[in-house]
């Protein structure tokens, strides 16, 4: 029964109870807790699995950030991470969301889940991996999302503090950063985005 449970749930790499009975309509679902304790699925959270054998890289556990709690999309920390912008490691998947604000750890990661209000809930892009697609943030939403929730850095020095790289900075579309800027219709962003803009002119 295992395999041909994990022959049809493979391709969806992270799955649900709603996939499994998509699949499977008469499913047992006392299998799942057999399959845990004998270490062939694990648990992500309520009503979310994977199989234990998936290869963990980056890609998976953005996957996992995507599924799990949605709508959301991978931005902040994780996004400047994976467009080489910050310079450390990222231990925590961190998302944008509608919902509210929140936290999981499970075997597989962290994973942390920001609000935004619904109108700025745009500037995502799909990143296709395997059969699946990943919603994560472009590079110039990832940096206003970023500004704009992280108050404390409002002054040139404090971006200096960040030793963010201006190599892959200067790479920003610039006209398209001013445009979605513009939709956040916030004051106090602006002010922080003029100082990132100068320092990243210095």
């Amino acid at each position: 029964m295992f395999q041909r449970f994990q022959l049809k749930m493979s391709p969806y790499i992270v799955f649900s109870i709603k996939d499994i009975v998509k699949e499977f309509p008469s499913f047992d679902k006392k299998a799942l807790v057999y399959w845990q304790k004998k270490g062939y699925i694990n648990k992500i959270r309520n009503k979310y699995y994977c199989f234990t054998n998936t290869v963990q890289d980056e890609f998976f556990l953005f996957l996992i950030a995507n599924k799990i709690y949605h709508p959301s999309y991978i931005s902040f920390e994780s996004a400047l991470g994976y467009y080489n912008v910050i310079p450390e490691g990222v231990y925590t998947i961190t998302s944008a969301t509608t919902l509210k604000t929140t936290l999981f750890s499970s075997n597989e990661g962290t994973f942390s889940y920001r609000k935004l209000k619904s109108s700025l809930f745009f500037g995502y892009q799909l990143i296709k991996y395997q059969n699946q697609h990943i919603k994560i943030a472009g590079l110039e939403k990832t940096v206003l999302d970023y500004v704009y929730l992280n108050t404390k850095n409002s002054t040139v020095n404090d971006f200096v503090m960040l030793r963010w790289n201006k190599e892959v900075l200067r790479n920003l579309n610039f006209k398209m950063l001013a445009e979605y800027q513009q939709l956040f219709q916030s004051k106090a962003l602006n002010k922080r985005m003029d100082q990132f803009l100068k320092y990243l002119n210095a």
